[in-house]
């Protein structure tokens, strides 16, 4: 290590020189001052510098040089107070390390912080090519930037950091809050939650890529600015989920894992949608995707409404739970596969041309639906298209007529040749819970009426001709004898 001073030469009266030289016996004269201005770490080798037993906790000379740095601040926190060029690594080992100026860590090639230590940014500015943080990240000011030009992994989580960040490397993060909850995070590279679980509150701008693995559960509440150019990756086993399209920004998404939108107002979700994995629809609000996409993964309506306007392609190839409503409100096929109790509502002009037997909700239709089967609707009336000699098993089946009753009943109104055809039935009736058709009695079942009470026969439907018509078997004969009948015969 090479270490430079800069002298000066002071004049101090008797008084002045007794106070800086802390003598009684100093007296006026010329004196000379001098101060540490810079520090070379030769290669190879590392200086530790520690504020145990500093009265002066503030360095004000230059750090340079390709050696490593040490930085102990157990005894109180160390304030660098100049902007460093040294590109060795730094180790924050303990203690509070203070930036007085911007890159006051120089252009470290790595930043060791340990978990006894914190590094306060104190609203300057701080580059760093690669870096492992388990100790805490501060920003006590709250104007700051922390950029990434390499691999940075941090396993800590910093909620009060309200720096922003820009990565064009890689930043590795283990904990939602591991790069805060305030400030804006510019994604040019690639940032990796890895694990994480919780609320990403910080604000994600940017065109590169924030990816979630190894199992990652992720809340987004901010309004985010990630770019049409960026991507959103949920890697199979992870999770993502939004209160809004605007935590989604206009950034792609590739999606593996499972991406939950619960808007509970009306918007439109214009993203790109592709991928293998679960897309689901919750909250109350409507969802509409405007465009068409490549996803093949499922989708499950479980709350709300999600609407496919303009390409009814909106889920790609997705197979589709509905436990809510489904809207088709635009024009073409609908070829997906639905399932589900919900409501399948076609607004538009649709062709339904898939196979959803396992559907047993609801279809209105309040524009054109076009099938080809009963397939393509689902419910209980799925399988094959209805034929004209099949009945429902819910209408009832007309009586057939003794083979005893005499030719004379063939005018009878009981009669079975006035009865519906079995080729098309009728529905039952719900009151008086009866069968309208049904064989009469016999004669011997029969409970003579007295002559005082004439009994009341229902009207014959047969057309009137002069021929006398004979009396049916059926009548007592007491009855028979009271009544007259007009002359008919050939029945109707």
């Amino acid at each position: 290590m090479t270490a430079t001073y800069d002298y000066t030469g002071v004049t101090a009266g008797t008084a002045t020189a007794r106070a800086i030289l802390g003598s009684a016996t100093a007296s006026a004269g010329l004196y000379y001052n001098y101060a540490l201005t810079v520090l070379d770490i030769k290669s190879g080798t590392t200086l530790t510098l520690t504020t145990a037993g500093a009265d002066d906790r503030t360095l004000a000379a230059e750090i340079t040089g390709a050696g490593n740095l040490e930085l102990v601040a157990s005894a109180g926190a160390l304030t660098l107070s100049h902007s460093n060029s040294h590109t060795g690594t730094t180790t924050l080992a303990s203690g509070t390390v203070i930036a007085g100026a911007d890159d006051a860590l120089g252009r470290t090639s790595h930043l060791s912080l340990v978990s006894l230590a914190s590094f306060d940014l104190a609203g300057r500015t701080q580059t760093l090519a690669s870096g492992s943080i388990a100790g805490a990240l501060l920003d006590s000011v709250g104007s700051g930037s922390l950029g990434v030009t390499g691999l940075l992994d941090i396993t800590s989580a910093n909620a009060g950091f309200a720096a922003d960040v820009g990565v064009t490397g890689t930043a590795v993060l283990h904990h939602t809050q591991a790069l805060g909850d305030s400030g804006t995070l510019t994604a040019g590279g690639l940032v990796q939650l890895t694990g994480a679980t919780g609320t990403l509150a910080k604000q994600i701008a940017g065109s590169g890529t924030v990816a979630l693995v190894d199992s990652s559960s992720v809340a987004l509440t901010g309004a985010n600015e990630l770019g049409a150019a960026g991507e959103w990756n949920i890697a199979a086993g992870s999770a993502l989920s939004a209160s809004s399209t605007a935590n989604l920004s206009e950034a792609g998404i590739l999606l593996d894992g499972l991406l939950t939108v619960a808007n509970t107002a009306a918007e439109t979700l214009g993203n790109a949608l592709s991928g293998s994995g679960t897309f689901n629809k919750d909250a109350a609000g409507n969802l509409t995707i405007s465009r068409s996409n490549a996803f093949t993964g499922s989708a499950g309506i479980l709350a709300g409404t999600l609407t496919l306007a303009n390409s009814l392609d909106g889920l790609g190839a997705a197979t589709i739970a509905n436990s809510s409503t489904l809207a088709l409100s635009g024009t073409g096929a609908f070829a997906n596969t639905v399932s589900g109790t919900g409501v399948n509502l076609v607004s538009g002009s649709v062709a339904l041309t898939g196979t959803n037997t396992a559907f047993t909700g609801t279809l209105a239709v309040t524009g054109t639906a076009a099938i080809t089967g009963n397939d393509n609707i689902g419910g209980t009336g799925a399988g094959a298209p209805p034929s004209s000699s099949r009945r429902p098993a819910h209408w009832p089946r007309p009586r057939r007529a003794s083979s005893t009753r005499s030719a004379a009943t063939a005018c009878s109104p009981l009669s079975p040749s006035a009865a519906p055809s079995t080729s098309l039935p009728r529905p039952a009736r719900t009151s008086p819970a009866r069968s309208r058709w049904r064989t009469p009695r016999s004669p011997s079942a029969r409970t003579p009426r007295t002559p005082s009470t004439p009994p009341r026969w229902p009207t014959p439907r047969c057309a009137s001709t002069p021929a006398a018509r004979s009396t049916p078997t059926a009548r007592p004969p007491a009855s028979a004898a009271s009544r007259s009948t007009p002359a008919r015969s050939g029945c109707r």
